[in-house]
């Protein structure tokens, strides 16, 4: 995790097909994921005293796909739960994210189809930060920020094959930030700062996305799911997410996992980044 691919991850998983005989309909996938990291030092520290953190991270991650004639569903759950130590403190969280990602595609040509989706994404509980007056206050109470994206319009499949999977989509995209009581930090021009209410925003536009599985040599796999909406107040403050996911797979049970995310979603300009790469041990029961 975090770069660090000494960070082993457990993982149970649990598949159950719904629907038993030669053309399945229905497939669930489940895996539980664990981190646990351990660091400890001297350096920097007073007498050499031995200083150390602790890091335990969850995940709980379902999926489910459903595949009848000409109409496809897909649902992907992620929740991710991580706590932290650090030395003479207390256990405080640092991960919470609760995603949630419907697609459904019903095709009227081999590869030519509409589709419809809706995404949610949110956390689990309250986020509290010192004020300027150093008082503890809740910038964010559980289940908000809210982030809610929908879409439809045309899916093209470009690629279908038992290593290859790739399809573009293309229609009207509709995004809402729901911020009820949550604060944001704001600087002022006379050098003041505070935290005051974030406003809740909805906005309309065009959405184009891109999503594939790649199944490479040397027993390696590549996902890809970009995301860009332009929204129609101003087509030029368009916003992006691309996701990557790389996994090698060392034995049965064991890979190497490295997942790269870009994005330059709430207002920022540049790009920003975020990597992790980490050793995944699975169990499959049956």
């Amino acid at each position: 995790e975090n770069g660090d691919p000494t960070n082993l991850i457990g993982s149970g998983v649990l598949e159950k097909n719904l629907l038993k005989g030669t053309s399945q309909k229905m497939r669930i996938n489940s895996a539980i994921h664990g981190n646990v990291n351990f660091n400890s030092d001297n350096e920097n520290t007073e007498n050499n005293r031995q200083e150390y953190s602790l890091a335990l991270n969850g995940q709980l991650d379902n999926r489910l796909i459903y595949r009848n004639g000409m109409f496809n569903y897909t649902l992907k759950h992620l929740m991710e739960i991580g706590v932290t130590k650090e030395y003479d403190d207390d256990f405080h969280l640092a991960t919470d994210n609760f995603d949630l990602k419907n697609t459904g595609i019903i095709y009227f040509l081999k590869d030519l189809g509409f589709y419809g989706r809706i995404d949610l994404n949110t956390h689990l509980f309250e986020k509290n930060e010192a004020d300027s007056d150093m008082e503890e206050i809740v910038i964010e109470p559980s289940f908000f920020p809210l982030k809610l994206k929908e879409g439809f319009g045309i899916n093209y499949r470009i690629l279908k094959s038992s290593k290859v999977n790739l399809s573009i989509r293309g229609g009207l995209g509709f995004r809402q930030d729901f911020n009820e009581n949550v604060l944001e930090w704001t600087d002022y021009s006379d050098g003041s700062y505070k935290y005051v209410s974030k406003e809740t925003t909805i906005e309309k536009g065009i959405e184009f996305s891109a999503v594939g599985n790649f199944r490479l040599p040397f027993n390696l796999s590549y996902s890809v799911n970009a995301d860009v909406h332009f929204p129609s107040q101003d087509f030029t403050e368009f916003t992006m997410e691309w996701e990557n996911m790389f996994n090698l797979k060392l034995t049965k049970f064991v890979s190497l996992d490295y997942k790269l995310k870009l994005a330059n979603e709430d207002g920022y300009e540049d790009i920003l980044t975020n990597h992790s790469l980490f050793v995944r041990i699975t169990y499959f029961l049956r």
